[in-house]
């Protein structure tokens, strides 16, 4: 923004400098050669700025870019690996579920078969153990909504910074 600045006063300033040489006839003739050759030096040098300054701006954007990809990459896979740990979690849950139902089936038949009367504590402790399991269960379900949903989020948050980088 500076250097724009600067670059549209050099330009008016040799603007200037061209009518005010070519209003004043003794003048332009006498200072006229040094005059254009600075003009020309100032053109030129303020031509090779603005160009050097598209460059940097094309660098720049193309670095910022990349920079951003790079950022919603690493948090994408830092959020898919949180979401394996928990499907991970979730699965052993279920696992130890099914085992707590096969072992409280077995209770009950055996005391339908005339087992021991303390089976039923047993099985009461069994099917506490599985209503726990259960709530865990749903924890980690909302776990894993919670962080796909935050992955979505990031996702499209990214997507907007890049395109407003973009526009801008």
């Amino acid at each position: 923004m500076v250097m724009m600045k600067r670059q549209m006063k050099i330009e008016q300033e040799t603007e200037l400098k061209r009518r005010l040489l070519s209003q004043t006839p003794g003048l332009d003739k006498a200072t006229t050669p040094l005059d254009d050759h600075l003009l020309s030096s100032y053109d030129k040098e303020n031509k090779r700025l603005c160009q050097e300054l598209k460059a940097l701006k094309t660098e720049f954007r193309e670095a910022e870019n990349k920079w951003l990809e790079e950022k919603s990459k690493l948090i994408l896979q830092l959020n898919q690996n949180e979401t394996d740990s928990l499907k991970k979690q979730l699965k052993e849950a279920r696992m130890k579920i099914s085992s707590l139902e096969q072992t409280i089936h077995v209770f009950k038949v055996k005391e339908e078969d005339g087992g021991r009367g303390d089976s039923s504590d047993v099985i009461q402790k069994l099917e506490h153990q599985n209503f726990q399991l259960m709530n865990e269960i749903c924890e980690l379900t909302n776990k894993i909504n919670d962080s796909n949903m935050k992955a979505a989020d990031i996702v499209q948050s990214k997507d907007e910074e890049v395109r407003n980088t973009i526009l801008e």
